[in-house]
């Protein structure tokens, strides 16, 4: 990967895995999203997210990545705000979309498929 970070949520996706997000000690919460392709052997930076979020949850269903919740500081020297939003990554046309928020704010969390 190019950025080191921590806190990030990963997922697989078509033969592809993905770096979502995170945290670093120069940049705070990140928006940044890296892919491996095991077929090449390399990650490539993707379509970054429209909100940096440091502890993201991410999976993948149905061919899109979906990222929700994570926390990232809203304005310099604040603390940090849980977030409740949720982004769907598109991999055919390299793009977020911002969709419906989750009830309750959260963080570290974990997603299953039912």
């Amino acid at each position: 990967m190019r950025y080191c970070r921590a806190y990030l949520g990963v997922a697989a996706l078509d033969d592809c895995l993905y770096a979502v997000g995170g945290w670093n000690e120069r940049q705070d919460a990140l928006n940044i999203v890296e892919r491996f392709s095991f077929e090449e052997e390399q990650w490539v930076e993707i379509a970054s997210m429209k909100q940096p979020r440091a502890g993201v949850s991410v999976i993948s269903v149905n061919g899109l990545l979906y990222a929700a919740g994570g926390r990232a500081t809203v304005q310099n020297f604040s603390a940090p705000v849980t977030s409740d939003s949720v982004e769907v990554y598109n991999p055919h046309t390299d793009s977020w979309t911002e969709i419906s928020n989750m009830i309750t704010s959260r963080c570290e969390g974990g997603l299953a498929v039912l």
